[in-house]
C-alpha cells in the first residue's frame, strides 16, 4: 500500500469510482456519494479546477482504496475507503492529524481536528475511539428513524397536484 497526493483529473474519476463501488455494497452507504464528492470540489474548494489537500491511498496494483480531503478552514477531513480496506482509515487520520498540526504551527495556531462519522459504522467507530476521538453533538450521525410502525402517507395540500411539465421529448432533447 502506497500514499500520495492528488494530482490531476485521472485522480479525480478514480475517488468516483471508488464511492461508485462502496455505494454497491448497503454497509458502505454511509459514505460520501458523487454529488458529495462534486459539492466538496464546487462548493468549498475556491479553484475546482486545482483541488489541493487530497491524499490517495492505492492498493499495489495502484487501485484506489482510500483518500483524505482536509477543509483546512473548518479543521475537518472527509475521508472513504474501500469497504476491504477499512484499516487504511487510521492511516488517513494519522496524515490528516499531521498536516493539520503543521498547518496550525504556520499559522501559529491550534486546529481542532472535525470528523465524521456514523453511530452504525462500527469499523470507523473502533478506529477513531482508539485515535481518542471523542463524540460531540454536531455530526455524530446522520439520523435515525424506528421504523417499526407504520409510515403515515403522504398528501399533498389541498389545490396542488403533481404534474409533468415537458413532455418525455423535450426531455430526450435536454438530456442528450
Amino acid at each position: 500500500m502506497k500514499s500520495r497526493q492528488f494530482r490531476n483529473k485521472h485522480n479525480w474519476n478514480n475517488l468516483r469510482d471508488l464511492l461508485i463501488e462502496n455505494h454497491s455494497i448497503p454497509e458502505m452507504r454511509l459514505n460520501p456519494s458523487v454529488c458529495d464528492l462534486e459539492f466538496w470540489r464546487y462548493g468549498v474548494e475556491s479553484d475546482p479546477d486545482n483541488v489541493s489537500d487530497i491524499q490517495l491511498w492505492e492498493n499495489e496494483d495502484n487501485k484506489l482504496i482510500g483518500f483524505g480531503w482536509i477543509d483546512l478552514e473548518s479543521g475537518k477531513t472527509d475521508f472513504v475507503s474501500h469497504y476491504k480496506y477499512r484499516d487504511i482509515e487510521n492511516d488517513i487520520l494519522e496524515w490528516s492529524e499531521e498536516e493539520l498540526r503543521q498547518k496550525g504551527k504556520e499559522r501559529n495556531t491550534t486546529i481542532c481536528h472535525r470528523i465524521q462519522a456514523f453511530d452504525c459504522d462500527y469499523d470507523r467507530l473502533r478506529i477513531i475511539r482508539k485515535r481518542d476521538y471523542k463524540q460531540t453533538d454536531e455530526y455524530a450521525y446522520y439520523g435515525r428513524k424506528t421504523l417499526d410502525c407504520d409510515i403515515p402517507k403522504m398528501s399533498l395540500p389541498s389545490g396542488y397536484y403533481i404534474r409533468i411539465t415537458m413532455s418525455l421529448r423535450s426531455t430526450s432533447r435536454i438530456l442528450a
